[in-house]
């Protein structure tokens, strides 16, 4: 029989948990059936030296993190965390020092791929965030929704690669999950900035070996949607030994409305069924 895992992602953006309540919630979810967890920290882990400024004042101390994880993995879940090294990089790129780093000077969002000193930047946090989850065999490196096209230096090496802008985000990711391999782990990434790719680059993407996760909130889902299209098109290539499996996300809330209080309990079960 199959072995499913079931990830619940943590996103820390906002209004986080403190670690108390965090931890006093972890037994419900392995009760619920999850088997990992995945921890998109933002600016809620102690960074420091060069990214000091990238920890909030509110920030978990190194003592509170363990405190998690440990607790986490008490209960036999892993423990996955997420690092943005692509897109939302706002809580790292907001500051007027990295200014240079930003695909687009006014869009504190998305890193510029082509960047030396922004490919740093990611192996910093690379390396910052797990050494503070010393046993996590995986990490997710984020890279949904980025928008690329506008600094200069994108746009050159754009002009120079076979596949334009795409191949350009795919050197991005080989280099990227080049580090996390480096320090001994594999990658996790979001679906949809492959899901533009042609099928030289998208093979070329994962020949690297990333795990796409194909992720679509939508409370009504066909099958010939965009999403689940790609998914085919990647289980396909897994078929042929090219692709590791994908994973695939839903949305047990938000995925509604930015200012919503409560989920759309209807939305978001419709959204779990599909």
């Amino acid at each position: 029989m199959a072995t499913f895992a079931r990830i619940v992602h943590l996103d820390f953006k906002g209004l986080p948990l403190t670690p108390h309540s965090l931890c006093a919630r972890l037994q419900t979810l392995r009760d619920a059936g999850a088997t990992a967890l995945l921890l998109e920290w933002e600016d809620m882990l102690p960074f420091s030296d060069e990214l000091a400024d990238c920890a909030s004042p509110h920030a978990y101390s190194a003592a509170e993190v363990a405190q998690v994880v440990q607790r986490a993995e008490s209960l036999g879940l892993e423990v996955i965390p997420l690092v943005q090294t692509l897109g939302h990089l706002e809580f790292a790129l907001k500051h007027e020092r990295r200014s240079d780093l930003r695909e687009d000077p006014h869009d504190f969002g998305t890193l510029c791929p082509a960047s030396e000193t922004a490919a740093a930047l990611v192996e910093s946090l690379l390396m910052q965030v797990l050494a503070l989850h010393p046993n996590a065999t995986r990490v997710h490196i984020g890279c949904d929704e980025p928008q690329l096209g506008t600094h200069a230096l994108t746009k050159a090496a754009a002009q120079n690669d076979p596949d334009g802008f795409s191949g350009v985000l795919a050197r991005h990711v080989t280099r990227t999950v080049g580090v996390a391999r480096a320090l001994g782990r594999t990658c996790l990434m979001w679906h949809d900035a492959a899901a533009g790719m042609g099928e030289r680059c998208l093979a070329r993407l994962l020949a690297d070996g990333p795990q796409l996760v194909v992720w679509d909130y939508r409370a009504a889902l066909q099958s010939s949607a965009a999403a689940p299209t790609f998914a085919t098109r990647v289980l396909k290539l897994h078929a042929e030994g090219r692709s590791p499996p994908p994973l695939l996300a839903t949305a047990y809330k938000g995925g509604d409305a930015c200012d919503g209080v409560l989920p759309d309990e209807e939305a978001r079960r419709g959204n779990q069924l599909a």
